[in-house]
C-alpha cells in the first residue's frame, strides 16, 4: 500500500513516512469510524453485514454489534454518547454509556 499527502496540514498530524498496518480484514465495505479517546478505541461499521466493529490496540478487532439497521456515519460526543446515522430507518440514534457498558456504546438507543 502507498500514501500519497499534498496537504502540509495533514502531513503535520500524520507521518508521511510511516508504514500503513491493517487492523483487520474479511469486511465488505467499511465506514463511519469514530475514535473514542477516553476509551482509546476506534469503532467503525461494515454496511453490507449490518454490523459494528471495534478496534484497540489492547483488544484488536471485534464486533461488538449486528443488526444495526446499516447504522453509519459515526460520532462521539462529549459525555461519551455515540451518534449514529441508520440508513435502513433514516432515523439519527444517539447510543448514551452505561455503567455497565464502559467500553461500550449502550444498546438503549433514542432517537434524536
Amino acid at each position: 500500500m502507498t500514501e500519497a499527502s499534498t496537504s502540509p496540514a495533514l502531513d503535520e498530524l500524520i507521518d508521511p513516512g510511516a508504514p500503513l498496518t491493517p487492523l483487520g480484514d474479511g469486511f465488505l465495505f467499511t465506514e463511519g469510524p469514530a475514535r473514542s479517546g477516553a476509551e482509546h478505541h476506534l469503532i467503525f461499521s461494515d454496511i453490507p453485514a449490518d454490523s459494528w466493529w471495534r478496534w484497540s490496540a489492547a483488544g484488536g478487532v471485534e464486533e461488538i454489534a449486528r443488526p444495526t439497521f446499516e447504522g453509519n456515519g459515526m460520532a462521539y460526543e462529549p459525555d461519551g454518547s455515540l451518534l449514529v446515522c441508520e440508513s435502513v430507518t433514516s432515523c439519527l440514534v444517539r447510543l448514551r454509556r452505561t455503567a455497565s457498558a464502559r467500553s461500550s456504546p449502550s444498546t438503549t438507543a433514542g432517537s434524536t
